[in-house]
C-alpha cells in the first residue's frame, strides 16, 4: 500500500505546487542552499557544491523527450535489464518456466562492493537475506493473522511454485477471516 501512496503524494504535491505558483506564491530562493535549506539538513554544511547540481538542472525537462519514464516491473529499476533479457531469451528459445533450473544475476562489477548483511537494501546488489524477510514478514503478517497461520503461510509463499493451488495459499488467510467474522 505504501509505493502506491507515494506516488499519489508525489502526483498531489506536484500539482499543489503548479497551482500555488499559478497564484503567484513564492518561496526561499535559498531552499536548497540556505543555512537551514534541504542540502545543508540532509548532506551537512561543505559537503555539495550547488553550482554543480544546479548546472544542467532539468536540460532537457524528461515530459519534452518523447516517451516518459515509466517503471514497466512492480521492483527494483536496477532489475530491470536482467528482466527484459530474460524475456528475450524466452521468447527467443521458446523457453518455460520448467526449462529453467535457477537464475543467476550478477550486478555489474562496479556495484559490487562488499556491504555488511545489515545494510541490505532490497536491491539486486544487496538483496534481502532470508532471515531479514521472514523478520519483515512475521511483523507485518502477525497484525493480521493468527501466529499459528504466519510459519505455514511464509513457507507457501517461500516455496510458492510448488503450489497445487491457490486455494492452498489463500486456506490460511480464509481461516482468519472466518474467525474475525465469528468476533
Amino acid at each position: 500500500m505504501t509505493k502506491p501512496l507515494h506516488v499519489g503524494h508525489t502526483a498531489r504535491n506536484g500539482l499543489f505546487a503548479a497551482l500555488m505558483v499559478q497564484q503567484g506564491f513564492t518561496a526561499n530562493p535559498g531552499a536548497l542552499e540556505a543555512k537551514q535549506g534541504f542540502l545543508e539538513v540532509f548532506n551537512g554544511p561543505g559537503t555539495y557544491n550547488i553550482d554543480r547540481i544546479l548546472a544542467d538542472w532539468y536540460a532537457p525537462l524528461e515530459v519534452e523527450g518523447g516517451e516518459p519514464g515509466l517503471k514497466p516491473y512492480p521492483c527494483c529499476g536496477s532489475t530491470h535489464a536482467s528482466i527484459n533479457r530474460m524475456i528475450h531469451l524466452a521468447r527467443t528459445h521458446d523457453l518455460k518456466p520448467a526449462d529453467i533450473a535457477s537464475i543467476e544475476i550478477m550486478p555489474p562489477a562496479a556495484h559490487q562492493q562488499p556491504r555488511p548483511a545489515h545494510a541490505a537494501s532490497g536491491d539486486i546488489q544487496h538483496p534481502v537475506r532470508h532471515e531479514e524477510l521472514w523478520e519483515k514478514f512475521q511483523d507485518c503478517a502477525r497484525r493480521a493473522l493468527p501466529r499459528a497461520n504466519i510459519a505455514p503461510l511464509f513457507e507457501r509463499l517461500s516455496n510458492i511454485d510448488t503450489i497445487g493451488t491457490v486455494g492452498e495459499l489463500t486456506a490460511l488467510l480464509q481461516r482468519h477471516a472466518a474467525a474475525k467474522a465469528a468476533e
